[in-house]
């Protein structure tokens, strides 16, 4: 649908600005007095840019074109997408081994058991340090994360 936002026969009396719109979008303009009810806008509907979520670096989510969400280090998540159905969430980390959300001394407590057990229970893996096997190496990998706060 081509509408017009302001008053049609006044801006063509006028020679005003007015934006042409297409589908809710503003997509070109062009100066009265055209005959308006002939004037067809000159832009693909599939050129238009697409707004979509954007997870940003802080975990937050905006709505925002996808140049705008990589300059500001997000990523987006696809056009038409919103904020109420994208998880920006950080993913979990794997040496929350009790899956609280912190990584403290209770995970190394059940990772010391994994590694006595000769494996973890419980879905998790233990392998931190990622050589396919549970032992020293994943307590080195372990106190580094807590060491320096990140997994």
């Amino acid at each position: 649908m081509l509408g017009v936002k302001g008053d049609r026969e006044a801006a063509m009396r006028t020679g005003k600005l007015v934006c042409v719109l297409l589908g809710g979008a503003v997509v070109g303009t062009m100066m009265a007095p055209i005959p308006l009810a002939n004037a067809e806008p000159r832009v693909s509907r599939a050129a238009l840019p697409v707004m979509g979520a954007c997870c940003l670096p802080d975990y937050s989510c905006l709505v925002m074109y996808h140049p705008d969400c990589v300059e500001a280090g997000g990523r987006w998540r696809g056009p038409n997408t919103s904020c109420d159905d994208t998880n920006c969430e950080p993913p979990p980390c794997p040496s929350d081994l009790d899956g609280s959300g912190v990584v403290d001394w209770e995970d190394l407590r059940i990772l010391i058991g994994c590694i006595e057990q000769g494996g973890c229970r419980g879905g998790s893996s233990g392998d931190l340090n990622g050589d396919g096997s549970v032992d020293d190496g994943d307590i080195v990998a372990f106190l580094d994360v807590i060491l320096t706060g990140v997994c």
